[in-house]
């Protein structure tokens, strides 16, 4: 099942070296991390964050690295409920190539990473802390220009994180939100434009919307698997899926002239599940012709869009009349008790 996997993101990597599907020449990934719940008899192998069996469901961290553009995942690790994130995604980095671009939020913050992804010849794009006080160098344009960010008191004593360092940083503004300096070793202007810089940090929303979908399309919450390599095998199982519907995805789009992000996914897995049945009584030789009718079927599932939707992120009114519901409730069960 892994050679499966891996065969179909060689696939992917065969065509994902034309200039169209390139970001001014560079691949670009992102690793995020989330946190999976898992069966109670896997609890000695992982914990859970009580640190106390009984007193929370076993738990692990679970890092990916994910391919923004084709929108698959390329690569998992996973450990114990109190491992580091950052141990954890530099455990993906060997599947990087030179020349790639790496998208992460500022949980991965550090100059320790920094320096590795250089060693690597990969370049980085990530948010800057909000404490953050790097010393302007150059400036390069409005709201753009060239830093030198100093390592912290925790690294003192490491050797393998460097003094300083040469980056850049772009101060974003959005609408509705506050301003953001994103942070990056893509130190040429000309090449790389402030612009197409702050838009391709907005893509990796994605990696999140893809542990939506890991969690809940693919119910990948809800494990059968009581030993560890049982549940490794699960979960390549769902990479598995994911990958094979995202390669039938981008044939219907490339087809129908669509982007593949504007065909549903979740549609897509149910005719996937579909077919994937059907193949188990056909014969071998009506397989292609079965294939051709899947993809027809996915040029037509296109994802409803819904202009002037705005979500309340500056207000949040749903969420505190929730919680303004839930203290209430609290309150009066404490009455009634006493």
């Amino acid at each position: 099942m892994l050679r499966v996997w891996r065969h179909l993101i060689e696939k992917f990597d065969s065509c994902a070296d034309a200039p169209q599907l390139l970001w001014h020449g560079l691949k670009v990934f992102a690793i995020d991390i989330t946190t999976l719940r898992l069966p109670e008899a896997l609890w000695p192998h992982f914990g859970s964050h009580k640190a106390c069996r009984g007193q929370g469901p076993a738990q692990s961290p679970i890092a990916v690295l994910y391919d923004l553009f084709f929108r698959i995942p390329i690569a998992f690790r996973m450990g114990r409920v109190n491992v580091g994130e950052r141990s954890l995604a530099k455990r993906l980095f060997a599947h990087l190539k030179r020349g790639s671009l790496l998208v992460f939020d500022n949980g991965l913050y550090s100059i320790e990473i920094f320096a590795m992804l250089a060693k690597r010849r990969i370049h980085f794009l990530t948010p800057m802390r909000s404490n953050g006080k790097p010393r302007l160098t150059k400036r390069v344009g409005r709201d753009d220009g060239i830093y030198e960010i100093r390592k912290s008191a925790s690294y003192k004593y490491r050797g393998e994180a460097p003094e300083t360092m040469q980056v850049r940083v772009i101060t974003v503004y959005r609408k509705g939100f506050r301003p953001r300096r994103l942070l990056t070793s893509l130190l040429d202007s000309a090449q790389y434009p402030a612009l197409d810089i702050a838009e391709l940090y907005h893509e990796r929303w994605h990696i999140e919307t893809f542990f939506r979908e890991f969690k809940h399309t693919l119910k990948a919450q809800h494990f059968h698997a009581h030993k560890k390599h049982a549940l490794y095998v699960e979960i390549v199982f769902q990479m598995l899926l994911c990958t094979l519907s995202r390669l039938a995805m981008a044939d219907a789009a490339m087809r129908s002239g669509q982007k593949p992000g504007e065909i549903s996914f979740t549609k897509c897995l149910s005719e996937m599940k579909n077919i994937l049945e059907m193949t188990a009584v056909l014969a071998l030789e009506e397989w292609p012709h079965l294939y051709e009718q899947l993809i027809q079927r996915l040029g037509t599932f296109r994802i409803e869009k819904r202009p002037g939707r705005v979500f309340e992120r500056d207000r949040q009114r749903r969420r505190r009349k929730s919680r303004s519901l839930c203290l209430t409730q609290l309150k009066g069960e404490k009455r009634d008790a006493a």
